[in-house]
């Protein structure tokens, strides 16, 4: 046994804010020696239904973003950071969704609608909130695990919803190319050290 422990405490629905409401009581308490966050999509679809402007949600994001970084930092000196690229996979999807097969299960589902709007808002978003962790990364020397390519690339030959089932939650799949990018970035990084 290598004497890990993980401990995931990722709340369905989160927005980042949500997230730092809850940070100290759920990661800083725990003094991780590794953590790793990946938070966005949500950001998006609350900004979309609240008829925020775009760039409103990217300026808040990237704010609360930098509060949580510049906290952990001095509370956890030690401890190695991963940012995660947010992801919306939008060629993935129909418009509007309104069945997906249920990845688990097989049988369609019904979501809710997305129209082209919907879409086309979260996309933009969802890009410009991975540029703020990129950005993020490299100013408080963190290291950045991209997902996006690797899970569309790997659903250029489906026709199935194989590896995002719905533009934003990962299939068994999906979770497993999550993985593995994150650990492809985690040994090259520990190769240059």
């Amino acid at each position: 046994s290598l004497g890990l422990r993980f401990v995931n405490v990722g709340h369905s629905g989160f927005t980042l804010q949500d997230i730092y409401t809850h940070w100290e009581e759920d990661v800083l308490a725990v003094r991780p020696d590794v953590l790793s966050i990946l938070a966005g999509i949500n950001d998006a679809q609350a900004g979309y239904e609240k008829g925020m402007k775009r760039e409103d949600v990217l300026q808040q994001y990237e704010a609360v973003y930098e509060k949580l970084l510049v906290q952990t930092i001095a509370t956890l000196p030690n401890c190695q950071i991963v940012l995660m690229e947010p992801f919306f996979l939008s060629s993935l999807i129909a418009d509007p969704l309104d069945e997906v097969p249920h990845p688990r299960y097989g049988a369609p589902i019904i979501l809710y609608r997305r129209d082209s709007n919907q879409t086309k808002y979260l996309k933009q978003t969802v890009q410009g909130l991975s540029e703020i962790v990129r950005t993020a990364a490299k100013r408080h020397n963190c290291i950045f695990v991209s997902v996006k390519d690797a899970l569309e690339e790997a659903s250029k030959n489906s026709s199935e919803p194989y590896v995002v089932w719905d533009g934003i939650h990962p299939t068994i799949v999906g979770h497993e190319i999550i993985a593995r990018q994150w650990l492809r970035v985690w040994r090259e990084q520990d190769e240059l050290v």
